[in-house]
């Protein structure tokens, strides 16, 4: 090989390693800050037609996501308060009963994957508590600052008869932080988001 053709090799491979390392550390980097649990701060639907935004959950919902290094989420949203039962049998609540308690929470979880480029997170759906979702993937845009996860969906769905975009902004939870710190912490962002 000439040194010419030595140094062409050289120079395109550098280039394309590099490239790669910086594609990887991108990936990395992002996946880094996704893992972890994550709180939820609010939940928010904007309908495409312009229309005011929907609290679908209230003002005040709770909920949890979860990434896990292998590539695992699972999200959990509950309306706060919520109506409990009258009964214990969960399959002898009455109709309304079935009806309140679906429409206040929502579940699902299933493999992700990251798009280091554009910063899209696709949740690939196995189980879903609305069970349309199951089989199905829904794509997210994933923007942080600081320790706040803002979350927002690509594909419009429809809601109470609406086609909409959800927004969720999320807070992730440190490690070794109590329940009850949690907590107080979480009523106190809420509060100040209420505020807003």
């Amino acid at each position: 090989m000439s040194p010419k053709n030595q140094n062409y090799f050289g120079t395109n491979f550098i280039s394309y390693y590099s490239v790669s390392i910086v594609k990887t550390n991108k990936m990395t980097s992002l996946k880094n800050e996704l893992i972890g649990t994550w709180e939820l701060l609010s939940y928010i639907e904007v309908p495409i037609d312009g229309t005011d935004s929907i609290f679908p959950m209230g003002k005040n919902p709770t909920g949890l996501l979860i990434f896990s290094s292998d590539d695992y989420m699972s999200l959990q949203i509950s309306a706060n308060p919520r109506l409990p039962y009258s009964t214990n049998d969960r399959f002898t609540a009455s109709q309304d009963e079935l009806v309140s308690g679906f429409n206040t929470y929502v579940a699902y979880c299933g493999q992700y994957e990251i798009n280091s480029r554009t910063g899209i997170v696709s949740y690939h759906i196995t189980n879903s508590l609305y069970p349309n979702f199951d089989n199905t993937t829904l794509r997210r845009k994933a923007t942080f600052e600081a320790d706040v996860l803002y979350l927002k969906s690509l594909d419009p769905i429809l809601s109470n008869n609406s086609l909409v975009n959800s927004y969720l902004t999320w807070k992730k939870i440190e490690k070794g932080i109590s329940i009850s710190n949690r907590l107080d912490a979480l009523q106190s962002d809420n509060n100040l988001l209420s505020e807003l």
